[in-house]
């Protein structure tokens, strides 16, 4: 991969947001594999004030509340009040201080998905922002990173894996747009190599008017997991990753010599006195 690779659209509500590749043999990255901003979508802002949309999330789609829609932030309602974070592997922030009349901010989007990634989610889409100014454009909530899944037998990485959350938005000085939460990565392979490559998916981060106190809440971090059978992938990873040694073959040549026996690594626990038959198609020489 060379240059810059992206899902050909973003979550629409529907499709979308998702970049997968399969590769028989190796890969190599030199350029961007890119899904941020592609997965669940921001809440849309209100004026003048009202009930802005909550962020998509794993809940619902956009919806007018002040409170988490599963991993999306809150919209703003009221006076000048800004939108919460999307949340993914930890929740998103929710946004500071709101105007002078009645009205709640938004609260940070929640925690979705699981580490082993058999659950997977998008990062949540931040919450939209209440404006009381009539005449102004709708401050808006951001969009979560989208998820990046790479199967091969070999991953050589000296570009960049991104699936992250955009930042907050503002159309006005004091009043904020919740930022997106990251993404997420999988990578199953059989042995890595890295350069100087990284893999990011973190969350966006919320604006803040420092004079007025007010803030939009930033977006949580995603999610990246690397599946491996041989060697790991040694890169820098925003997130932390999460990394598990796999078994890979069902019969396999034992390492020590005479070299002379296998060893079956079976796909699930067999009970004590019960019998279980497999055909086995392929093995591996060490």
């Amino acid at each position: 991969v060379t240059g810059t690779v992206t899902p050909r659209f973003a979550w629409n509500g529907s499709i979308g947001g998702i970049l997968a590749v399969m590769c028989r043999d190796g890969m190599t990255v030199s350029g961007s594999v890119d899904t941020s901003g592609s997965g669940f979508r921001g809440g849309a802002g209100v004026v003048p004030y009202g009930q802005a949309f909550a962020g998509e999330g794993s809940s619902a789609p956009p919806v007018q509340m002040c409170s988490a829609n599963g991993n999306g932030g809150g919209g703003g309602a009221g006076d000048d009040y800004s939108g919460g974070g999307g949340g993914h592997a930890a929740p998103g922030t929710a946004a500071g201080l709101g105007g002078n009349f009645a009205g709640c901010s938004g609260a940070g989007g929640q925690i979705s998905g699981s580490p082993d990634l058999n659950l997977m989610t998008f990062g949540g889409g931040g919450g939209g922002a209440s404006e009381w100014q009539v005449g102004d454009a709708p401050t808006n909530g951001s969009n979560g990173g989208g998820a990046v899944i790479i199967h091969s037998k070999s991953v050589v990485l000296s570009g960049r894996i991104h699936a992250l959350g955009q930042n907050g938005t503002t159309t006005r000085g004091s009043l904020f747009g919740g930022a997106g939460a990251g993404g997420t990565v999988l990578l199953q392979i059989g042995t890595g190599t890295a350069g100087a490559g990284a893999i990011n998916a973190f969350g966006g981060q919320g604006l803040v008017d420092v004079g007025s106190g007010r803030s939009g809440g930033s977006g949580g971090p995603g999610r990246i997991r690397v599946e491996y059978c041989e060697t790991q992938l040694p890169v820098a990873t925003n997130p932390a990753v999460v990394s598990a040694k796999i078994t890979c073959y069902v019969v396999e040549q034992t390492e020590t010599a005479p070299f002379l026996s296998g060893r079956l690594n079976l796909p699930a626990a067999i009970a004590s006195g019960a019998t279980a038959n497999y055909t086995v198609q392929y093995g591996r020489r060490l």
